[in-house]
């Protein structure tokens, strides 16, 4: 794939891509769409197959007066498997057609906190960083068993096991037999959020690593590998010496700190704190009027910028 990076003197004026990823709460999802969409970016959106041909259809047609747009479904995705991988890999890949200076990776119920224009124009003045979260950076044999066995065993999340007890049977089985099974050369533990905003070159190396088929042998039987392959596969590149220090998204973790939190209109106040450019996680119908609140500071924003 050619590089091709668009940088213009007028940073809002910069190409983005986005490929969003999206199962359920697709009225949300295309309010999402419709927030973020420029006439020069690039917004391709893989749908879990299982949403089902009529919803998907509809939801191409509500959206085709976006010419900016791709709308596709190819792979049934389960939370914890390598299909979350191969949804994130083809909708990359479709976002490669096109020109683009950063692409980032969006759920479908993510919103913008701060206009596309500012998004724009603050990674153009920060080019090229890398923007990807990582939670955990270690070395062979320093790695939390926690972690580790999240490749060291086989994981059948798609495959013979569908249950969470028989998978974690299977996982005992495996460390009583003694299996460990190692990273592919040249890669090293590393794990973290799977939202990233990366540039269109780093794109292409993570891309080009996924389609390899050893890598792709070797992840498709972990767990969780959208949290830990790109992650490696940047980690094993030059651009990982460009990587800030967070993703540009807010997100809030639940009463018991492991899964995300849904967001409210009572979380404004933090999500403006933090500065970020886009928050998740919000379900159509249940943020309390947060939306609202957001577009509406949008506009205003947009609104003093024009009076000044």
């Amino acid at each position: 794939m050619e590089a091709r990076e668009i940088v213009r003197s007028d940073p809002t004026d910069i190409g983005l891509g986005f490929a969003i990823l999206a199962h359920r709460q697709l009225g949300h999802t295309e309010r999402l769409i419709r927030a973020i969409s420029r006439p020069q970016d690039r917004i391709v959106v893989h749908l879990d197959t299982r949403v089902g041909a009529p919803a998907i259809a509809s939801f191409q047609n509500r959206l085709s007066d976006l010419p900016n747009v791709d709308v596709f479904s190819m792979v049934a995705c389960r939370w914890g498997g390598y299909s979350i991988v191969e949804a994130t890999l083809q909708a990359l890949r479709r976002l490669l057609d096109h020109p683009f200076l950063y692409g980032s990776l969006l759920s479908g119920s993510d919103y913008p906190v701060r206009s596309i224009d500012d998004f724009a124009t603050y990674l153009h003045q920060n080019h090229p960083q890398e923007y990807v979260l990582v939670t955990h950076e270690g070395l062979p044999g320093e790695t939390p068993d926690n972690l580790s066995n999240r490749f060291s065993c086989y994981w059948p999340y798609e495959r013979l096991v569908s249950s969470r007890r028989k998978r974690l049977s299977s996982i005992r089985l495996q460390g009583a037999l003694g299996i460990d099974r190692k990273l592919p050369a040249g890669l090293l533990p590393t794990f973290g959020s799977q939202w990233f905003t990366l540039t269109r070159k780093a794109i292409e190396t993570v891309v080009q690593g996924m389609l390899d088929p050893e890598i792709k042998r070797f992840f498709a039987w972990t767990a969780i590998p959208d949290e830990m392959e790109p992650h490696m596969l940047l980690r094993n590149s030059k651009y990982w010496g460009n990587r800030a220090t967070d993703n540009l998204r807010y997100t809030a973790t639940d009463e018991n700190g492991r899964f995300p939190k849904l967001l409210t209109r009572t979380d404004l106040p933090d999500i403006l704190k933090s500065g970020a450019f886009f928050c998740r996680k919000i379900e159509h119908g249940e943020d309390a009027g947060l939306c609202d609140q957001l577009d509406d500071l949008r506009a205003r924003s947009r609104g003093f910028e024009a009076a000044n």
